[in-house]
């Protein structure tokens, strides 16, 4: 017998405000190559400076899935 799927029901959830550089996408918490906090956005949003290991990164969503 075939399964019938359930329709979601849209919930009224409000956004999350924006962050300190406007964007509304998560922030990282810590830096991926030493592990320490002391790190600051710069330039455009999605990338970062860190101040313990003198190194920049971005963060950027690739995509969904496969």
């Amino acid at each position: 017998m075939p399964t019938r799927s359930i329709p979601r029901q849209p919930t009224n959830q409000v956004p999350p405000p924006p962050s300190e550089n406007g964007s509304t996408r998560a922030e990282p918490y810590y830096c991926p190559f030493c592990g320490e906090q002391e790190f600051v956005p710069v330039d455009e949003p999605g990338r970062y400076y860190c101040g313990s290991c003198n190194r920049r990164f971005e963060v950027k969503m690739l995509g969904l899935g496969k």
